[in-house]
């Protein structure tokens, strides 16, 4: 959970930023001596100041963020809205499945309709008969009394073929024509019970079109690993989206956890499900692109306390896997961003900034840590003393966050890892993503699974309670 407005925490994480500001300004300082020293006349250290600049910059506009408030004289306004929750779902585990319903049934606000779509998940064998069955359908199936009583309509849908993320939600999104909000979730994915009836607000304004909410993780104490994956992705929140929210243009509204305004993206439903790259269909890359469409007729803002909870990837082979498949994503989507959104907007000159910011670095880095050290005979320490440090002070937003399963102690153990953090993001946010620029459309597939016989099957199914 997060502190509110006004709270002690956030007066606390408000005065971290600022000190931590007023530390960097120093820093910047003393990097800028440094490379004058080192490097006479350098644009190198231009560089330096120019990231610093930008960094104080998202720092600053982060701090500048607040979330909606119920707006009174629209108080009943949220709740009138239809939401559709579209969850599709491919080999999930069972109990992480049940958690993530009962999480759904138990919020303060509730969906009128949650639309199961199995895409094609393999069929596994029943415990009794030993015979292949949909074991989605039958733990469905047992949800039927609880959502009913709670006047939830649960809807499945089982695919014929597996034909990616976009056609399983793109089939949730077409089975409802009256919703007004759509909401993508993922199945590992854990909600607070306040999430939905926080998401809604900032639709009161007619202007915004999609929402993204907060993602924490399930799983942030399991190792070391866990750990600095965590700092990193609460940073991606507190630093990237919340900034973005000031200018009305959150860039990615995470597939796990996202709301858009359905008016606003209906007309782009047969492009987002038959888009294509190099003559390949593209089946993933869905939030990036929904997000886009809602930014050519809207904004797109953050809603910090809407909150909801997905694990992390506990081994190195599992997290460079999951990253690839989001640079890939980046690599096209913010091509796409460029060409078709309205220089006019803010979020036009944030998708540039981040094709200028890619080209630089690939420019930098390799002088900065590899040519320069040969050629002038020295180890490149200030730029070491430098991450380190600006590590630091980017990672002051994550004391902003306060969870209930989280102490102050433990929250202070992740932030003293933060160096760490920035070392392990060279890896998956550096070298991994000029890998997923040479190789936009590679891991475009999930593995196949042979067609079954009968169409689409549509049912509605049932539910039966599990705590969270």
């Amino acid at each position: 959970m997060t502190g509110s407005e006004g709270s002690p925490d956030e007066v606390r994480s408000h005065g971290q930023l600022l000190l931590g500001l007023v530390f960097a300004a120093g820093l910047a300082g003393f990097i800028y001596y440094e490379y004058r020293q080192r490097i006479p006349g350098s644009w190198l250290a231009l560089g330096d100041l120019a990231f610093f600049a930008w960094t104080a910059a998202q720092l600053a506009l982060a701090h500048l963020h607040r979330d909606v408030r119920e707006d009174i004289s629209q108080r009943c306004r949220p709740g009138r809205m239809r939401l559709l929750v579209a969850l599709p779902v491919w080999k999930v585990e069972e109990p992480t499945f049940q958690r993530c319903l009962s999480s759904i049934l138990n919020q303060t606000r509730l969906p009128q309709r949650l639309h199961v779509v199995s895409d094609c998940s393999p069929l596994t064998p029943h415990p009794q008969s030993g015979l292949p069955h949909d074991e989605l359908r039958r733990i469905t199936d047992e949800w039927r009394p609880l959502a009913a009583m709670h006047g939830v309509e649960l809807v499945y849908t089982r695919l014929p073929r597996n034909g990616g993320v976009r056609r399983a939600q793109a089939t949730a999104f077409r089975a409802d024509s009256s919703a007004e909000i759509w909401c993508t979730l993922d199945p590992d994915t854990i909600l607070d019970s306040r999430c939905f009836e926080q998401a809604l607000l900032p639709f009161q304004r007619r202007q915004v079109t999609a929402v993204a909410a907060l993602l924490l993780s399930l799983n942030h104490r399991h190792s070391l690993l866990t750990r600095l994956v965590d700092i990193g992705f609460v940073m991606a929140y507190t630093v990237g989206r919340t900034s973005q929210s000031v200018l009305k243009s959150v860039q990615v509204c995470s597939g796990a956890l996202g709301f858009y305004r359905a008016s606003a993206l209906r007309p782009y439903l047969r492009h987002f499900v038959s888009q294509e790259l190099g003559g390949m269909h593209l089946r993933n890359g869905n939030d990036m692109m929904m997000t886009t469409y809602a930014l050519m007729s809207g904004s797109a803002v953050y809603q910090e306390s809407a909150v909801g909870f997905t694990a992390q990837p506990e081994t190195m082979r599992a997290l460079t896997a999951q990253r690839l498949r989001w640079w890939r994503d980046w690599a096209w989507g913010i091509i796409w961003q460029v060409r078709h959104l309205p220089m006019t907007r803010a979020a036009w000159w944030l998708s540039t900034e981040q094709v200028v910011e890619f080209f630089l670095w690939t420019a930098v880095w390799p002088i900065a840590l590899i040519v320069l050290p040969v050629e002038g005979g020295f180890v490149p320490w200030p730029v070491a003393i430098y991450l380190t440090l600006m590590s630091y002070v980017r990672a002051t937003r994550y004391l902003s966050i306060r969870r209930a399963d989280q102490s102050r102690a433990d929250q202070l153990l992740s932030y003293l890892l933060a160096p760490l953090a920035c070392a392990l993001t060279l890896y998956v946010g550096t070298l991994l993503q000029y890998w997923a620029v040479l190789t936009p459309l590679a891991g475009n597939r999930r593995d196949p699974y042979p067609s079954e016989p009968g169409g689409v099957i549509s049912a509605p199914v049932s539910a039966a309670y599990c705590g969270p």
